[in-house]
């Protein structure tokens, strides 16, 4: 009887750290989304850059500003010579 109650109790705290963890990852993603939103489509590109990428990107937009998104072409290139020259 005493066992039973005590896995009761148990199962009941059990619920409610699930309710728990499971509004706060919601409210995390909401809050996420939300700061993603209101980002321009330059920075959320440059979110997904590594940092050697992003530091390329930043070069390269300073030297070609009307057409700042085909620097990935020339990236790829350089990374390839890079890789081959090895």
């Amino acid at each position: 009887m005493k066992n039973k109650r005590l896995l009761d109790a148990v199962e009941a705290l059990s619920e409610i750290i699930s309710r728990i963890e499971s509004s706060l990852w919601e409210n995390r993603a909401t809050a996420a989304a939300k700061e993603v939103s209101e980002m321009s489509e330059e920075n959320r590109r440059m979110m997904l850059m590594g940092a050697k990428e992003r530091e390329f990107f930043i070069e390269f937009s300073k030297n070609n500003p009307d057409n700042k998104w085909d620097y990935f072409k020339e990236y790829q290139k350089m990374k390839s010579e890079k890789y081959v020259s090895r």
